[in-house]
Order: structure tokens, then C-alpha cells, then sequence
């Protein structure tokens, strides 16, 4: 093909892909909202200048008060990027360098051996190894009414572990985060709150960007609303489905890994502000978005998706999601902010879909009655998940799959992920023209088909009687190998009324000898191995009969 030719049709493909983005956006956006699954503010910025803006969902649900362009939402991790930027700004100053340790600037460390070996680039990068102490039941159950600066948290950095990373990956962690902002402190001589909002939300001009506390009166700050099952692990909300307040699981002041409060306007403004060298020296900056592993940068997460190279921070907690990148290629910069369960990312990736031009599902109306034939127990026989059994409820207008995932209508036997635009359900008939069976896929990576069963075929376990002080043989210090999931990975187990908590969030019931059931999953399984002396050695973690991770049991 003659290379001008070829120039002006991706051009114009191209064009028009982006020029389907706003209509589909926004109704894709309607529909989410008009089934509780967004509320926020999303912002789209090309070159400098707003393109696209939507609005859904409440700020206060309590008082009825609608989200609007000033209302300030809670970042979560997007915070980190803040941090990551104070870090490059004292590298500029020259008052420290990648390979810095933390003895270096935190000679108070509470761990010698962590302090001399990890490195400021290790805990930017979160190469670190070290352990996620906001998983740690000493944090979980913390007054965080009282953490207020960084000092309240240095109590809990005596218990984190280290462990190895391989490398191509990265061992997420704020952890590194509440580090690095103490180091921040200890060479400025101030807080990090202090040097943040005068070095980064000031110098970039970002008014209404801050680390606010709870139980102060700020205007346009919004609630996060929140449904999410596994906060009944972490924090004892009732597992009830109701939409609850987050304010009684989040500490009273964000902190460098997380909860700073802003607006879509405030956060283009500072992806603007790095881009134009306003903040750090450009060779900083493309060193902290270029250098790479497992998707992560230096304080930033660099990637590709369907090919456009970008790079920013998600972020995400209960009733908080939100996600912030820049596409250098294009120009564009892409803000949402929300108030509510992972709202932000299927926005997100509905966004690059539509850019690229990459197929997208619009849903359709189906009458109750047709939906309700949909519904029944089915069991994998061929791709991922190899044998699980999966129940598919009907609703009104959608599928409840597996308990958990929504899936609406786009044909009439076709439904679609709400929340993840790849995936769908394509159901199969018998002769007859009853439902016998599905497929599910993404169009790619992922797939899995199933066959439907009677409900007389359903395997149920039931769990076991056991003391705790039996239970305690289970106890010890593990860690994941790398030939699985969580690769590197150190559990940390415990006794929870007859069963195992792991990382203080999943629930682990016995039924039988060293074998226990998720509790509400029983095909993912934890299958304790014995060496020939009866000592447990390790673990099989379990999804129905594949393993998909070995855990050896360290000391």
C-alpha cells in the first residue's frame, strides 16, 4: 500500500474513532449511572483545553446534593503520585538520589536489616518486598481517629516483612508510601501535608486540593458510598448489601500512600503542571514515567492498553474509585473521580476502547420474563476455572454471575459485563431451544465455557467443628513461590471462630483433614501439605482441582 495512503486511512480511522468517543462515552456513563454503578465526575482534556465532561450521582446521598465540577473526591492511590512528585522535586534539589537508602534519611528506622537494604527507587517502584501493613490487624483495628501525622504511623512499621520480588514484577504496597513520606519530613524539616501543598498544589495552582481531615467543615466534599462484601473482613460491616458510609473505615487525614481530596478541574491542572515542567525537571519526570517493571514506574503506573502508551495512577477503596492518566501520544488526559465502587475504571477502559476503535456493547431492553430463563447452576467443562460450579441469578433486567458480577442484555442471547467491556456471556440452546449451557470470554486472554446442571448436582462442604487451640497448627510464617499466584507473597494467618483468616481478609473454613473452603467460595481451597514426620510444610492453594499457588512454609 502506498505509505500516504496508508498515513490518510489509520488518520481517518482514527478521527473516526474519536469521534464516536463523546456519544458513547456519555450513554455508557447514563446507563452506569442510572444502575448505581457511577457516581462522580469524568473529565476529558486534549492538548490543555476540557473535550468531554460528565456528571452523575451524589455527593451527599443523606441530603439528596448532586456531584458537580467542584465537588472534591477522595483519590486514594491516585495520591502516590503527589508523593512520587515531592520525592523528584528533593531530587532536583539534589537532597537525595534513587539509590539512597533508608538508613540514609530515616536513621530511626524501627528494622536495621529493611532500613540498610531498600533503596528510595525500591520503594517508588514498590520493588521493595516489603509487607502491606494496612492489611495488618494492628492497622485494622486502629483508632484512625488519632492518626494524624505521619509520626502516629511509625508504630506500625515495626512489624513489616521483607520478602523477594522477581523481576518482572512488583509487590504493591503502601507501605513504601508512608516511607517515603516521612522521608520527605526528615529532610525538609517539615510536614509532608506542609511541603506538599506548598511545593506541589500552590506552585501548580490547585485551590481546592488537599489532605482534609474528617471532622473539619469542608465545603464540596463528597461521601463515599460503598457495597462491597469484603469490607465486612476488614473493618465488621455487615455483610448485608446495603450502601454504607466509608467515613468509619478510612483514617480521620489521608496520608502519602492515600486520601488526598481533589477535583477533575485541580488534577488536569496537575498532570498539566508536570508536563510543563512547572513541578519537576523534565529529565525527572521521564525517568519516573519511562523506567518500568510490572507495569509500574516511579510513583507512576506506566503501561500500554490496546496499544496507547500512558501512564498516571488509579486508585480505589471502599466507595472510592478513581483514575488518572495521561495519553502522550494523543494529548488527551483522562480524569474521573468518583464516589462510589469501582466506578472509574470501566469508564476508563470504555474510553480507550472507544479511541481505538475497538469493539464496544450497547445494552437492550429485555422483559423481566426472558431474563428469568437465563438463571441456574452451571459447571465449567472446558478454560479457566476448570470444573467450578457457577450460579447465575435472574433479575429484573440483568444476570447476578456468580454471586457477584452483572451482566445486562445486548442480544438475545448475549449479555455484557457492566463493569468490564470485553467480557460476555453467550448462552447455547438445546434442540429444543432451553438454555444447556454458556460461553464466557473477553475476545482474547480469557475463556471458559459451561454446561448447565440440575441443582441436585450442586457440590456443597460443610465446615468442621474444630477448637482454636488445634487450629493453631496451621499458624507460621509462609510465603508464596513464584510459580503461581501472588508470587512472593508473605500471608499472614491467623484464627478467626473455627477458621483461618488470611491478610485479615478471606475467611477460610475446615472440612477436611488440613483442607479448608473459602466461605463464600468453596471452590477456591487451601489444601495444608505434611512432610513424612506430619510437620506442615506448605500450602496448595486451590481453584476446584488445579493449583494456582504453592506456599512454602518458611523456618
Amino acid at each position: 500500500m502506498n505509505k500516504v495512503l496508508c498515513i490518510l486511512l489509520c488518520w481517518s480511522m482514527l478521527t473516526y474513532a474519536q469521534s464516536k468517543v463523546e456519544p458513547d462515552l456519555r450513554d455508557y456513563l447514563e446507563f452506569r449511572t442510572s444502575k448505581g454503578r457511577y457516581s462522580g465526575v469524568t473529565g476529558i482534556f486534549k492538548n490543555g483545553e476540557m473535550i468531554f465532561e460528565y456528571i452523575g450521582g451524589e455527593a451527599n446521598q443523606s441530603w439528596s446534593i448532586p456531584n458537580s465540577p467542584e465537588t472534591r473526591f477522595n483519590l486514594a492511590s491516585v495520591t502516590k503520585i503527589f508523593t512520587a512528585t515531592g520525592i523528584g522535586i528533593l531530587i532536583d534539589r539534589g537532597s537525595l538520589k534513587l539509590d539512597d537508602k533508608i538508613i540514609d534519611h530515616f536513621p530511626q528506622f524501627p528494622n536495621a536489616e529493611i532500613a540498610k537494604s531498600v533503596s528510595i527507587k525500591a520503594l517508588l517502584s514498590h520493588t521493595s518486598g516489603l509487607s502491606d501493613f494496612f492489611f495488618e490487624r494492628a492497622y485494622l483495628e486502629s483508632d484512625k481517629y488519632r492518626l494524624r501525622s505521619l509520626a502516629d504511623y511509625d508504630r506500625f512499621l515495626a512489624s513489616l516483612r521483607k520478602g523477594e520480588v522477581p523481576g518482572d514484577r512488583i509487590l504493591y504496597s503502601n507501605s513504601n508510601y508512608i516511607i517515603l513520606g516521612r522521608i520527605i519530613e526528615l529532610i525538609t524539616g517539615i510536614s509532608y501535608y506542609d511541603f506538599i501543598k506548598e511545593e506541589i498544589f500552590r506552585k501548580a495552582g490547585m485551590p481546592d486540593t488537599d489532605f482534609y481531615e474528617a471532622d473539619r467543615v469542608v465545603k464540596n466534599l463528597a461521601e463515599g458510598y460503598s457495597t462491597d462484601s469484603q469490607a465486612s473482613m476488614e473493618f465488621g460491616v455487615p455483610h448485608d448489601k446495603k450502601v454504607r458510609k466509608n467515613n468509619y473505615m478510612k483514617a480521620v487525614k489521608g496520608m502519602p500512600a492515600g486520601g488526598a481530596y481533589s477535583t477533575t478541574k485541580d488534577m488536569h491542572t496537575f498532570i498539566q503542571a508536570l508536563i510543563n515542567g512547572k513541578l519537576l525537571k523534565p529529565s525527572t519526570l521521564r525517568t519516573m514515567t519511562r523506567q518500568k517493571q510490572g507495569g509500574y514506574g516511579l510513583g507512576f503506573q506506566v503501561y500500554e492498553q490496546n496499544g496507547i502508551p500512558l501512564w498516571g495512577h488509579s486508585g480505589g477503596f471502599y466507595g472510592v474509585s478513581t483514575m488518572v492518566f495521561h495519553l502522550p501520544s494523543s494529548g488527551h488526559t483522562f480524569v474521573s473521580l468518583t464516589n462510589s465502587d469501582f466506578a472509574a475504571q470501566p469508564v476508563f477502559d470504555r474510553f480507550i476502547n472507544l479511541l481505538t476503535g475497538t469493539e464496544t456493547y450497547q445494552p437492550v431492553t429485555m422483559q423481566a420474563e426472558m431474563i428469568k430463563g437465563f438463571g441456574g447452576l452451571f459447571e465449567v467443562y472446558e478454560g479457566e476455572m476448570l470444573a467450578r460450579q457457577i450460579s447465575i441469578e435472574a433479575r429484573e433486567d440483568r444476570l447476578i454471575f456468580d454471586k457477584e458480577l452483572e451482566f445486562y442484555p445486548i442480544g438475545a442471547d448475549r449479555f455484557f459485563d457492566i463493569d468490564n467491556d470485553l467480557f460476555t456471556l453467550n448462552f447455547t440452546r438445546d434442540q429444543n431451544g432451553k438454555i444447556d449451557g454458556f460461553e464466557r470470554t473477553d475476545n482474547g486472554r480469557f475463556h471458559q465455557k459451561a454446561r448447565w446442571i440440575d441443582p441436585a448436582e450442586e457440590r456443597k462442604l460443610t465446615a468442621l467443628n474444630i477448637a482454636d487451640d488445634v487450629l493453631e497448627q496451621f499458624l507460621g510464617e509462609y510465603q508464596f513461590g513464584e510459580d503461581g499466584m501472588m508470587a512472593g507473597h508473605k500471608p499472614q494467618i491467623s484464627i478467626d471462630q473455627g477458621g483461618l483468616l488470611i491478610d485479615n481478609m478471606m475467611k477460610f473454613l475446615p472440612f477436611d483433614r488440613d483442607k479448608f473452603f473459602m466461605k463464600d467460595d468453596m471452590g477456591m481451597q487451601l489444601h495444608f501439605q505434611r512432610n513424612p514426620e506430619g510437620d506442615i510444610t506448605g500450602i496448595h492453594v486451590m481453584r476446584q482441582k488445579a493449583i494456582v499457588g504453592r506456599v512454602k512454609k518458611l523456618n
